[in-house]
């Protein structure tokens, strides 16, 4: 099977068809997706596990770019949470 490409004619036409389907609407929050750079199309199993599912329409949902970063820890904060520490080097609260 080739690999996957974010690039390829095929993916744009499904990812297209996702936000068509989903109303241009994130389906985690409802937010409005329409403007350019706001939309996400996710994958619901991910492409590295499940490659056959990657161009699949029932394997994709619209998400805003917020309950994208919710969803990935990779993205957004890359997954790091930050907590305060005090001027011991411990958390503050402990």
């Amino acid at each position: 099977m080739p690999q996957f490409s974010y690039h390829s004619p095929e993916w744009k036409r499904v990812r297209r068809a996702a936000l068509v389907r989903d109303g241009f609407k994130c389906t985690t929050c409802g937010a409005c997706v329409r403007g350019k750079g706001q939309s996400r199309v996710d994958h619901i199993k991910p492409t590295k596990l499940f490659p056959v599912l990657a161009l699949r329409l029932d394997n994709l949902h619209t998400l805003c770019a917020s309950c994208d970063n919710k969803r990935h820890s990779e993205k957004g904060r890359g997954g790091i949470e930050r907590i305060a520490a005090g001027i011991d080097g411990y958390p503050e609260g402990w």
